[in-house]
């Protein structure tokens, strides 16, 4: 399995998320749930990969450009998925998208501090034609059927229902796991994490 990197990454946290759930006995961690023997666990799961990639956009890259031979198989957004489908270099005819079970919900949440800021937000989440552009790039809206209509369109294997979802922990507890596991990497010799930029958005999906 190939993930970004845990210390900056929001999909390689999700992917820690799902495992940690499965380690803990199919429960969602708390606080006192974050012990020495879990989070070794979930480092060895990270460090195997070796030097993690320098950003979100590049392991899915490699996927695409160097097949499975070098990543048999990828944890990615759907949205990358769609969005490659779509509108970029499509992927290999042989390329399986499979939904983890469980799996996890990268949920983005818009802070506005201005009322510029409260007007967009309202926009992203209401306005049609902002709907349809994001469906159009791979996620997944809070109503309408812009998404569903695209994977139809395109004959894409995307579930139109993602189901078998568990929440992730919260934030402290997260942050205290990803923490331990950044340590893991530090004591293993790992280089520094580079600067992550945002990319994708929506359910996990392996390819």
């Amino acid at each position: 399995m190939r993930t970004t990197d845990p210390r900056t990454s929001n999909s390689a946290a999700m992917h820690a998320a799902a495992l940690s759930y499965l380690l803990n006995g199919e429960r969602v961690l708390t606080p006192g749930d974050v012990d020495e023997e879990l989070t070794a666990t979930l480092s060895r799961l990270f460090l195997a990969q070796g030097q993690p990639p320098e950003s979100s956009q590049q392991p899915f890259d490699q996927f695409r450009d160097l097949g499975a031979g070098h990543t048999p198989l990828l944890w990615a957004y759907e949205a990358q998925y769609v969005d490659a489908m779509v509108n970029g270099s499509a992927l290999d005819d042989d390329v399986v998208l499979l939904y983890p079970g469980p799996t996890v919900y990268a949920v983005h949440t818009v802070v506005p501090f201005t009322e510029e800021g409260d007007e967009i937000g309202r926009l992203l989440t209401e306005d049609p034609v902002l709907q349809e552009l994001a469906a159009a790039h791979g996620f997944r809206g809070e109503g309408g059927s812009h998404f569903d209509d695209l994977v139809a369109e395109h004959g894409l294997p995307v579930r139109v229902r993602v189901r078998d979802v568990v929440n992730t922990p919260a934030y402290a507890v997260l942050e205290t796991l990803l923490t331990e596991i950044g340590d893991a990497y530090t004591s293993n010799g790992m280089r520094p994490p580079a600067p992550e930029e945002a990319v994708g958005g929506g359910s996990m999906g392996e390819e």
